[in-house]
Order: C-alpha cells, then sequence, then structure tokens
C-alpha cells in the first residue's frame, strides 16, 4: 500500500512539475524543494526524488541572471613623450548584464535552448539586447558523445567559471583580454569517458563570437577549432587543456576581395582543485595572432595592435600570460574570493627594431555575502596595470574599481 501511495505522489509530483517548476527553472527562494519535504517525511525515498528530478521529458523550463553593480573607477594615462598625466573618474551604477533563458526538453536525450544577454557597449548609449545561445543538443552515445549545433558555449571560458563561480565580479582570463569568445556558432561534440575519469570537448565554430552576426552579413570564410580536454586523475582535481586555432572571422572574400586575416594560435593549460565550499586554480596562456596579408586588421589583448604583413608593420603579436583564481566559503552566507593575473605582449616589426613588451598586471579582491539563495552581494577592489602600453616604452596606465556587485537569479 505505501508503494503504491509513493508512486502515485511522485507520479503527480513529475505530471506537475512541482519538483522542477516548468516556469521557474527548478529554483526557488527557500533551501527546500517540495520534493526534499517529502523525503523528510518519508513519504518519497531518495531514489523517487532523482527519478523525478531528471524526468524532464517535455519540459519547458525558464530561468533569467543579471549582474548589478555599483562602482567608483580611477583611471591615469601617462605617456613618456610628450609627458602628460590623464586622469578620469566615473562613479555610478550598472546593469552589467541580463539573461533570459528558456530550455524544452524533448525527452531525457535531446533539448534545446535559447538566451537572450542584454549588457552595455562602450560606442553606445543604453544597452543592446544579442542572441547568446541558440542550440540543439542530442545524446548521440549516452554521456560518451553530445552533439551541440547552433550558437553556444565555447569550451573553455563556461567550464572555468562553473570552477570559479565569479563570472558576475570577472570574467576568466581569456575572456578578460580578448583570446577567445565565450558563446560562437557552429557544432561540437562532447563527452565524458573512463567512468568520467576524461572529458572532452571539440567544436567547429565560425569564430566571430556572438552579437557580430551570421556568416552571411561578414563574409566568414574559414572555420575555428576549439577544443579543451579534462582529466580527473582524483575527486575534486582536475587538469584543464585548451587548443583554439583559427581567424576568427578575418579571413574573408567579399566582393571579388579576398583578406587572408590573421590567424590565431591558442594553447592553455590549468590545474584546479574545487569543491562546492572552496576551489582555486593555476593557469598558464600562450597565444600568437599572426598576420597572413597587408590588410592592416586589429587585435586587441591589452592595447590595441594594427597587424599587417607590410614593410614597416608588426606582423606577430606573442602574449604569454599567468593567472591564479581562488575562492572559499567562510559560513554564514559569508565567502572570500579573489583572482591575479599576468600577461605580456610581445610584437615584432618588420625591419624595425624590437620594441618594448607591453606587460599588464591585474588583481581582483573581494568578500561576498548571501542573505537567501541565489542572491549575493561583493564588495569588491579590481586593479589593472600597464607598462609600455600598446608597447610604447614607459607608457602606463592603471585603472582602479571599487564598489558592490552583486548576481540575483532563478
Amino acid at each position: 500500500m505505501n508503494k503504491i501511495k509513493t508512486s502515485i505522489v511522485a507520479a503527480v509530483i513529475a505530471m506537475l512539475g512541482i519538483s522542477s517548476p516548468a516556469f521557474a527553472g527548478g529554483a526557488q527562494l527557500d533551501n527546500k524543494s517540495l520534493t526534499d519535504v517529502l523525503v523528510q517525511k518519508g513519504i518519497l525515498t531518495k531514489a523517487d526524488a532523482k527519478a523525478i528530478k531528471h524526468n524532464n521529458d517535455g519540459k519547458l523550463k525558464l530561468g533569467a541572471k543579471f549582474f548589478l553593480n555599483a562602482t567608483r573607477t580611477e583611471k591615469d594615462v601617462k605617456t613618456a613623450t610628450p609627458v602628460t598625466s590623464n586622469k578620469t573618474r566615473t562613479t555610478g551604477l550598472n546593469v552589467d548584464r541580463a539573461y533570459l533563458t528558456a530550455k524544452y526538453y524533448f525527452n531525457n536525450d535531446w533539448m534545446m535552448r535559447i538566451t537572450t544577454d542584454t549588457n552595455r557597449e562602450p560606442t553606445v548609449k543604453g544597452n543592446n539586447i544579442f542572441l547568446k545561445y541558440a542550440y540543439v543538443e542530442g545524446k548521440l552515445l549516452g554521456k560518451a558523445a553530445v552533439l551541440r549545433f547552433g550558437q553556444s558555449h565555447t569550451p573553455w571560458i563556461d567550464y572555468q567559471q562553473g570552477q570559479n563561480k565569479h563570472r558576475f565580479v570577472f570574467k576568466t582570463f581569456v575572456d578578460t583580454w580578448k583570446f577567445d569568445d565565450s558563446s560562437d556558432l557552429g557544432i561540437g561534440l562532447k563527452g565524458k569517458l573512463a567512468g568520467g575519469k576524461l572529458a572532452y570537448w571539440v567544436t567547429e565554430t565560425n569564430g566571430q563570437g556572438y552579437g557580430k552576426g551570421n556568416i552571411g552579413t561578414n563574409g566568414n570564410n574559414a572555420l575555428d577549432l576549439n577544443s579543451r580536454i579534462s582529466l580527473y586523475p582524483m575527486k575534486h582535481l582536475s587538469l584543464d587543456l585548451q587548443f583554439r586555432d583559427g581567424y576568427r572571422g578575418s579571413k574573408t572574400y567579399v566582393n571579388n576581395t579576398a583578406t587572408a586575416g590573421i590567424k590565431s594560435t591558442l594553447f592553455q593549460a590549468q590545474v584546479a582543485y574545487t569543491t562546492h565550499a572552496y576551489g582555486a586554480g593555476i593557469g598558464y596562456v600562450n597565444n600568437k595572432d599572426s598576420a597572413k596579408d597587408a590588410s592592416g586588421l586589429s587585435v586587441k589583448h591589452g592595447s590595441s595592435y594594427t597587424l599587417t604583413t607590410a614593410a614597416g608593420g608588426v606582423k606577430d603579436l606573442k602574449s604569454t600570460g599567468l593567472y591564479l583564481w581562488g575562492r572559499s566559503n567562510l559560513g554564514n552566507g559569508f565567502g572570500a574570493f579573489g583572482t591575479y593575473e599576468r600577461l605580456t605582449n610581445k610584437r615584432q616589426k618588420v625591419l624595425l627594431a624590437t620594441e618594448a613588451d607591453e606587460k599588464i598586471s591585474r588583481f581582483v579582491l573581494g568578500l561576498e555575502y548571501s542573505p537567501v539563495k541565489h542572491v549575493t552581494f561583493a564588495a569588491v577592489i579590481d586593479k589593472e596595470s600597464f607598462k609600455n602600453t600598446a608597447g610604447v616604452v614607459n607608457d602606463k596606465t592603471t585603472q582602479t574599481k571599487a564598489g558592490i556587485y552583486s548576481q540575483i537569479k532563478f
């Protein structure tokens, strides 16, 4: 009789979607769902609750997330010749990001997702709305081979954000310094092998990132390889490798005019140890941008550089970086986090002497508090220092931001 009663309760919950509300994305502001309560009362077993949680057949889930901040920024740009110092100060409140997501699960193997992204553009007044994700995903061989087609996450950035858990304050290293994009149009295959000890994700994408239109608009003429392999030799420990190679949408053939573009090759390695309560990681980045013709296209890893094969121009930009990040739960809703980054940009001139390397350092430190689940506030200081800005000897730039950052989601 008890088994019949339990089965009926489980079936009702599954049909109504109470454990994962169709229009609340399964999120609620207290710490217990209805299934948690029913398990506590002995009406459902943990196995029943798990089955209900994974019963995604025909379910629509909505979610939202936004980042709000109030900051004061001070920037000082110094030039050596002539000697100048230009200081700017800004204070205000911003909606850094606002995401709206809809996911529909056809069954336990196939689903689709669409996510819009509202963010601030420095060159445009107000906010712009972009399509960040629009893809279909399906399991071809269970977890061993999962197909992803459309505008989707790239293999590295979202993965590392899931480790450090503080995207609302700072981006990953390769995202901050524009070595990679968080979303792109393409097709990929990902999966887990060897009992979850190895994970992979390999994609072919347009290489332009999102917010820049489809290939018909920009005449993209090459696909980029973007991939990640992660090894998990022991619980909580990961060894992560990324390889990215392509033209990032710079190779085109438009109106009978060919542009060979800039070839970019990125290698990244990270060691991370993460649990729910704390985590830490250290990583190394090596990137080379190489001009393939005299078009004079720009790249930006710190400062903007125009690369060209023309005599006297900058042909290659070689970048190397090191980063550390960490986070810790201090108890009672409090936590601490931070990151430290170093980046060196070395550009190669044709027929001219080697210039000074641009050296960049950055640290972010924060103390956070979560008064309720899904709501987090953080007091943050964020400082960047540029030496030999854009390769010009003794030009310096410093920027310090301090303020309150927040993440609210459901």
